[in-house]
């Protein structure tokens, strides 16, 4: 589509003007100087803005099109012009759907095109759950004088959709993070190979394992212990109550997605380790017979994975506007009968937004059932008006008191890399697990 600009309406008029005043006065300066702006006026009516639909081409590339929840997508913009003239003034900018939002980059560009050059853009998205579609690219062209302006959309070659689900028959088994965590070990002294510390003889140490060194140096005997590996079960606690489907945003992942998104990374690459892991969910019905809370117990079979994306996938369909929400509260029955579905020294990651005092009152649950705790709790907090500053000090004081508990916690900003917080929880998990 084709528009002219206004701007020389001025110089239009200024040019009537001169040519007016010149001939009522008998001047023929006044008469010269009217055909300047006459002049510019001509340049802008001989020159157009590029038609470009036929000879610009555009790719669309996508780092994934099927990925998690609350996950981030990198999508970059190919733009080449096929044509044997140049570009000079080419404004576009992408069909981003508009339910995601743009965390780094700007799906915006203004650039000039040789002929054959080609260009790319880059930006990133936070993906939600449930399936996307992209709109055209939209470009705009002036011509030189900046007197038309030729607007058209343009259907960009490659993916057209994002879908963010983890059903297993829609999701491609495996994707994920890679390394960004692992093992969860209980560490004490017995026998093994690797050397743990060194303590008073008793009469029934096996031979061996004498420091027989140390006794024919000072005539003490000791004792050597050796570092036992066993490798923990794993409870990732996903918080899918009403409470956290909450965003910071209308375009941005509640709480629960992005929680879904951080217990996939962390079952993907815990399961790279063969550690055995489960997923329970609060605030989901209908996956079982359980009342306010749904569960997998930790395994390490393909059995144990389909049943875990099936769950996680169910957690973040709570977020849908068809769906129900979650449960505002866990019945203590339900967590009981949890309770006596793991095994002893099972490891509990619990992931929530934390914005109401239930979230508080679940870590205490499983502490004073004898399990030892981790958070990651991504922050949905917006802080931009005084309602959302108090929901904000509310969730600040009660990450304050889960702190003064022992619990460790990351407070994951969305717009941080998570696979750096995931190494920062690891590193304190192991840590909190060596002192129990």
């Amino acid at each position: 589509m084709f528009r002219r600009s206004l701007r020389w309406r001025v110089a239009v008029g200024a040019s009537f003007l001169l040519a007016a005043a010149g001939i009522v006065l008998v001047t023929p300066e006044l008469v010269i100087a009217a055909m300047a702006p006459i002049g510019y006026v001509a340049y802008s009516a001989l020159t157009s803005a590029p038609v470009v639909a036929d000879t610009l081409s555009i790719t669309r590339t996508v780092s994934e099109t099927q990925p998690s929840p609350g996950g981030v997508v990198d999508v970059r913009l190919t733009i080449e012009n096929n044509g044997d003239q140049p570009i000079p003034k080419l404004r576009l900018v992408d069909g981003v759907p508009a339910d995601l939002s743009v965390v780094d980059g700007s799906p915006r560009a203004a650039l000039s095109l040789r002929a054959g050059e080609s260009v790319s853009i880059e930006y990133r998205l936070r993906a939600r759950y449930g399936e996307f579609t992209f709109d055209p690219v939209t470009v705009r062209t002036q011509s030189l004088s900046a007197g038309s302006v030729y607007t058209t959309t343009i259907e960009a070659a490659g993916p057209e959709t994002v879908t963010a689900t983890l059903d297993p028959a829609d999701s491609p088994q495996g994707q994920g993070g890679g390394s960004t965590s692992g093992e969860m070990l209980i560490e004490q002294g017995n026998d093994g190979l690797e050397f743990f510390g060194i303590r008073g003889y008793e009469p029934t140490d096996p031979v061996h394992r004498v420091n027989w060194r140390r006794y024919a140096k000072d005539g003490e005997l000791t004792t050597i212990d050796y570092r036992n590996r066993e490798v923990s079960d794993v409870l990732v606690v996903i918080d899918a109550r009403e409470s956290a489907g909450v965003a910071r945003n209308q375009h941005s992942p509640t709480g629960t997605e992005l929680s879904v998104y951080v217990a996939n990374e962390i079952v993907t690459s815990t399961r790279n380790y063969r550690t055995p892991i489960g997923v329970a969910a609060l605030g989901v019905d209908g996956f079982d017979d359980n009342d306010g809370i749904a569960w997998v117990v930790p395994g390490t079979g393909r059995e144990e994975l389909t049943r875990l994306r099936s769950l996680l996938d169910a957690a973040a369909a709570t977020v849908r506007p068809d769906a129900d929400s979650g449960r505002a509260t866990v019945p203590a029955e339900s967590m009981l009968t949890l309770f006596d579905q793991l095994r002893p020294g099972t490891h509990v990651v619990f992931l929530s937004p934390v914005l109401d005092e239930h979230a508080v009152e679940t870590v205490r649950r499983f502490r004073s059932a004898g399990y030892t705790v981790s958070m990651c709790t991504p922050d949905v907090t917006a802080r931009s008006n005084p309602g959302a500053q108090v929901t904000a000090t509310r969730r600040d004081l009660s990450l304050a008191e889960l702190r003064q508990l022992g619990v460790p916690i990351i407070d994951w900003q969305p717009d941080d890399p998570l696979a750096e917080s995931l190494r920062q929880a690891l590193r304190s998990t192991n840590a909190a697990m060596g002192e129990t």
